[in-house]
């Protein structure tokens, strides 16, 4: 993934054009990859507009990750008015699907009472769903070791 490589230089180079091919393929995931560049402003220019753009899009395609990243934006309020209602509601079927960071996101909301009813019962569901089915980078990492 593009956002855990170095920031300039050849890994950078391949990176980006990897996600490239990714998007011309109809590559959700390299839509997500394209928008945390644009987040993070790794390799252009920071602009939450279209990093929200392409996290849209994604999440309109089913990509869980996409999901994830646009609730995290809505919860904390990253390139868009900040809603914590819509923060916790747009990453729940990705959170289903187990998808470790909207798992996280939506026991974070169900615990502290964020954008839904404070119920604990949900919120460890949710943990308990993060813990056994890890997904995105820390699934990864936690599979493959540092």
């Amino acid at each position: 993934m593009i956002h855990n490589r170095e920031r300039n230089g050849k890994e950078f180079r391949r990176g980006s054009s990897i996600v490239s091919e990714a998007i011309e393929s109809g590559s959700s995931d390299g839509l997500v990859e394209l928008g945390k560049c644009f987040q993070g402003s790794i390799g252009v220019k920071q602009d939450w507009e279209e990093a929200i753009r392409l996290f849209r899009r994604a999440a309109e395609e089913g990509n869980i990750h996409g999901e994830g990243e646009l609730g995290g934006c809505y919860w904390r309020g990253l390139g868009v008015e900040r809603n914590v209602a819509k923060g916790a509601n747009i990453p729940r079927s990705a959170a289903e699907k187990g998808c470790w960071d909207a798992c996280y996101c939506i026991s974070t909301c169900y615990e502290l009472g964020r954008g839904v009813e404070k119920k604990l019962q949900e919120a460890h569901r949710f943990y308990v769903k993060q813990k056994r089915k890890p997904t995105g980078a820390m699934g990864r990492a936690e599979k493959t070791g540092p």
